[in-house]
Protein backbone atom coordinates (compact mmCIF):
# COMPACT_ATOMS: atom_id res chain seq x y z
CA UNK A 1 0.00 0.00 0.00
CA UNK A 2 1.15 3.51 -0.79
CA UNK A 3 2.58 5.41 2.20
CA UNK A 4 0.97 8.81 2.83
CA UNK A 5 1.34 11.59 5.40
CA UNK A 6 -0.64 11.22 8.63
CA UNK A 7 -4.30 12.33 8.58
CA UNK A 8 -4.90 15.89 9.73
CA UNK A 9 -8.36 17.20 10.68
CA UNK A 10 -8.67 20.90 9.77
CA UNK A 11 -12.38 21.52 10.25
CA UNK A 12 -15.67 20.04 11.43
CA UNK A 13 -19.33 20.87 10.95
CA UNK A 14 -21.21 21.50 13.13
CA UNK A 15 -18.73 22.76 15.74
CA UNK A 16 -21.00 21.86 18.65
CA UNK A 17 -23.99 19.67 19.43
CA UNK A 18 -25.23 16.74 21.48
CA UNK A 19 -24.60 12.97 21.35
CA UNK A 20 -25.81 11.37 18.13
CA UNK A 21 -25.03 14.39 15.94
CA UNK A 22 -23.89 13.65 12.38
CA UNK A 23 -20.45 15.25 12.17
CA UNK A 24 -18.74 16.20 8.90
CA UNK A 25 -14.95 16.01 9.24
CA UNK A 26 -12.72 17.83 6.75
CA UNK A 27 -8.97 17.63 6.46
CA UNK A 28 -5.99 16.20 4.62
CA UNK A 29 -5.03 12.56 4.02
CA UNK A 30 -8.23 11.11 5.51
CA UNK A 31 -7.66 7.92 3.54
CA UNK A 32 -6.85 6.97 -0.04
CA UNK A 33 -10.20 5.15 -0.27
CA UNK A 34 -12.81 3.75 2.13
CA UNK A 35 -10.73 0.60 2.75
CA UNK A 36 -7.81 2.77 3.90
CA UNK A 37 -9.86 4.35 6.72
CA UNK A 38 -9.30 2.24 9.86
CA UNK A 39 -10.61 4.26 12.82
CA UNK A 40 -12.30 7.53 13.67
CA UNK A 41 -11.83 8.23 17.38
CA UNK A 42 -14.09 10.85 18.94
CA UNK A 43 -13.33 11.44 22.63
CA UNK A 44 -11.25 8.25 22.57
CA UNK A 45 -14.19 6.13 21.37
CA UNK A 46 -13.79 4.34 18.03
CA UNK A 47 -16.74 5.49 15.92
CA UNK A 48 -15.50 3.66 12.82
CA UNK A 49 -18.74 1.69 12.44
CA UNK A 50 -20.76 4.91 12.19
CA UNK A 51 -18.22 6.62 9.93
CA UNK A 52 -18.47 7.02 6.18
CA UNK A 53 -15.52 7.89 3.93
CA UNK A 54 -16.39 10.36 1.15
CA UNK A 55 -12.97 11.49 -0.12
CA UNK A 56 -9.37 12.01 1.07
CA UNK A 57 -10.60 15.38 2.39
CA UNK A 58 -14.02 14.48 3.85
CA UNK A 59 -15.72 11.89 6.04
CA UNK A 60 -18.80 11.79 8.28
CA UNK A 61 -19.40 10.15 11.64
CA UNK A 62 -21.88 10.13 14.53
CA UNK A 63 -20.82 11.64 17.86
CA UNK A 64 -20.78 9.31 20.91
CA UNK A 65 -21.89 9.99 24.48
CA UNK A 66 -19.71 12.50 26.25
CA UNK A 67 -19.56 16.11 27.28
CA UNK A 68 -17.07 18.94 26.80
CA UNK A 69 -14.41 19.38 24.12
CA UNK A 70 -14.08 16.10 22.25
CA UNK A 71 -10.87 15.35 20.34
CA UNK A 72 -11.15 13.80 16.87
CA UNK A 73 -8.41 11.45 15.65
CA UNK A 74 -8.44 9.68 12.27
CA UNK A 75 -6.31 6.57 11.67
CA UNK A 76 -5.55 5.22 8.19
CA UNK A 77 -3.55 2.23 6.96
CA UNK A 78 -1.46 4.43 4.67
CA UNK A 79 -0.76 7.34 7.04
CA UNK A 80 -1.10 6.01 10.56
CA UNK A 81 -2.41 8.02 13.51
CA UNK A 82 -3.47 11.56 12.72
CA UNK A 83 -3.99 14.78 14.62
CA UNK A 84 -6.53 17.59 14.65
CA UNK A 85 -6.53 21.39 14.68
CA UNK A 86 -10.09 21.49 16.07
CA UNK A 87 -12.27 19.89 18.75
CA UNK A 88 -16.02 19.25 18.90
CA UNK A 89 -17.90 20.92 21.78
CA UNK A 90 -20.61 18.60 23.04
CA UNK A 91 -23.32 19.20 25.64
CA UNK A 92 -25.77 16.70 27.06
CA UNK A 93 -29.45 17.50 26.65
CA UNK A 94 -31.31 17.66 29.92
CA UNK A 95 -34.69 15.93 30.16
CA UNK A 96 -37.13 18.25 31.93
CA UNK A 97 -40.20 16.07 31.83
CA UNK A 98 -41.71 13.08 30.10
CA UNK A 99 -44.75 13.00 27.85
CA UNK A 100 -46.45 9.70 27.18
CA UNK A 101 -49.06 9.46 24.45
CA UNK A 102 -51.44 6.55 24.20
CA UNK A 103 -53.12 5.64 20.93
CA UNK A 104 -56.84 4.98 21.22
Amino acid sequence: MKKCPAPYVTGISPNEGSPGTKLTVRGENLGIDKKDLMHVFIAGIDMGRTSEWHSPKKLTSITPLGEGELEIIVVTKSGGIGSAAVTYNQTMRKVVGMLILFAS
